[in-house]
């Protein structure tokens, strides 16, 4: 299985007149301060979506969502995340888990951490157990303890869930194979795809990915993944051999894909 680290940083000014805003959640700073931006300049969702980039080389969200550009002009950071996350799975890649630091003097981010989590969860596809925000202050120190700004920091994993591997293929022969698998995956509306992977003591599991295309509706999406995922997460963390599970968003065609693996080993 391939594995990719990504490392992100935002930091925006606190000024006056504007909203902020963490997480997607709309906070109130006892000094009636905001964060300053092009976009909402939340600098959470900033961070995870430059370490989503810089996992995979991609460059940073200027370059895809340029500060000078009038389309961005109060964006919500939230739909350019799906974006980002969009752009991770067209790559064959998928996110194992999130963590993240908000530097903060004020306000109190405690209290609002759960929110920030499950939204951003519900964005990305994830579970609200796969991504991790802190929150800390600076003791008074720097930009964020004289409370100039509010930075963050987030650190990202990607794996590729359908790597076909074993030391005697050919890269050549390997990736043919990879193709073929993507392209069933994503060519059809429900399916499965069997992977053998090599143990260490010569021996093989056979990982099922399966996958079943939903139709998201446009207006309340956010509650109804969080239904949806309700209604399957408990019946898959009961079955024999599971793996793991991700609900993938694409903003384009509005429809939800879940990809689910599990170790078949009864058919190898």
């Amino acid at each position: 299985m391939q594995l990719r680290i990504g490392n992100g940083y935002d930091i925006h000014r606190l000024v006056p007149g504007r909203a902020l805003i963490l997480g997607g959640q709309r906070l109130e700073h006892p000094a009636g301060l905001g964060l300053d931006g092009h976009s909402d300049a939340d600098v959470l969702v900033h961070a995870i979506m430059d370490a989503l980039l810089g996992a995979l080389s991609l460059g940073d969200i200027g370059l895809y969502f340029p500060p000078d550009d009038p389309q961005w002009q109060g964006a919500d950071s939230l739909e350019l995340l799906e974006q980002v996350v969009a752009l991770v799975m067209e790559r064959g890649w998928s996110v194992v888990n999130v963590d993240s630091v908000l530097v903060a003097e004020r306000p109190k981010l405690k209290p609002h951490i759960a929110a920030m989590r499950s939204a951003i969860a519900a964005r990305m596809g994830l579970a609200a157990d796969q991504v991790g925000v802190k929150a800390t202050t600076n003791e008074q120190l720097g930009p964020e303890g004289r409370e100039e700004g509010i930075s963050c920091h987030a650190v990202v994993l990607l794996q590729k869930p359908w790597c076909l591997w074993h030391s005697s293929f050919s890269k050549f022969v390997r990736s043919i194979l990879l193709l073929g698998m993507t392209l069933v995956l994503l060519s059809s509306q429900a399916g499965a795809v069997h992977a053998a992977f090599a143990e260490p003591d010569g021996s093989y599991d056979v990982v099922v990915v399966e996958h079943l295309r939903l139709k998201v509706p446009a207006e309340g999406r956010q509650a109804w993944l969080e239904a949806e995922r309700g209604s399957w997460e408990p019946w898959l963390a009961q079955q024999e051999g599971f793996l793991d599970r991700q609900l993938l968003w694409d903003p384009a065609t509005e429809e939800g894909t879940l990809l689910i693996r599990w170790v078949d080993r009864e058919h190898w």
